[in-house]
């Protein structure tokens, strides 16, 4: 990896998470080597291509980089390859495309066809930025600290009244705010060591979205830990299932 491209990669982990970078290097670890080279060699071969790749990176915050990671988490090494395969091709005469900008949840609350109180937003947009200092908290590895901060994440959504509130897109969206921050808290109770805590976090990111893949994931996991190896067992089929179809979850 020549310079530009090492301090295009170190930009781009000042903006993640331990958690975020271990999903990148899992989905590294998909593609095939000689793919993985021959993007490398394009990128070194194409200022242009380089400066754009870097001028999306630096335009997109932490939560749209996790969000971008989250979606190709769960794509097979087929699908990841034909991915680079696009990429390359776009630096051979055509513009490489800038990554889709995705909405977060108090984006899409705001632009909503559909009314939405002033409050709700409010909360929502409260919750939002105390999962961002959770975060901190999480990459400064103070796990008690990130806790506190996802927990009061939660419990402004719940302050907000949004169930009662949302419906149809707007609904899902806040859905997949509390499932993150439900998903996160686990990720910190597992670095306790506190697995039944985990699984509850997770079991009820389950109750709503029974196909979550990191809440099956991690669940797994601490259901492992707990030595309920039959159920850990089949949460993490439930994992693989998704891998291996290539289904796209939250």
């Amino acid at each position: 990896m020549n310079p530009a491209m090492m301090a295009q990669a170190q930009e781009m982990m000042k903006k993640m998470s331990p958690e975020d970078i271990r999903q990148m290097q899992e989905m590294a670890s998909k593609m095939d080597p000689s793919m993985m080279q021959q993007m490398q060699q394009q990128m070194a071969s194409n200022p242009s291509m380089m400066a754009q790749a870097s001028q999306a990176i630096n335009s997109m915050t932490p939560e749209q980089i996790r969000q971008q990671m989250a979606q190709a988490s769960n794509l097979t090494p087929a699908q990841l390859q034909h991915q680079a395969q696009m990429a390359q091709m776009g630096g051979g005469g055509m513009a490489a495309a800038t990554p889709p900008a995705i909405k977060g949840p108090v984006e899409t609350l705001r632009e909503s066809a559909a009314a939405v109180p002033p409050s709700v937003i409010t909360y929502v947009e409260e919750a939002e930025r105390l999962k961002g200092v959770g975060n901190k908290r999480f990459s400064a590895q103070d796990f008690d600290g990130a806790i506190a901060k996802y927990e009061s994440a939660l419990a402004s959504l719940a302050d907000s009244g949004y169930e009662s509130e949302l419906t149809s897109a707007n609904l899902k969206a806040v859905h997949a705010l509390a499932d993150s921050v439900l998903v996160n808290t686990a990720v910190c109770h597992l670095k306790k060591s506190a697995a039944p805590k985990a699984a509850e976090c997770c079991s009820k990111v389950l109750a709503r979205s029974p196909n979550h893949r990191k809440a099956l994931f991690n669940r797994g996991k601490a259901l492992m830990a707990q030595g309920d190896l039959k159920a850990a067992v089949a949460d993490l089929k439930g994992v693989h299932r998704q891998d291996r179809l290539g289904q796209t979850v939250l």
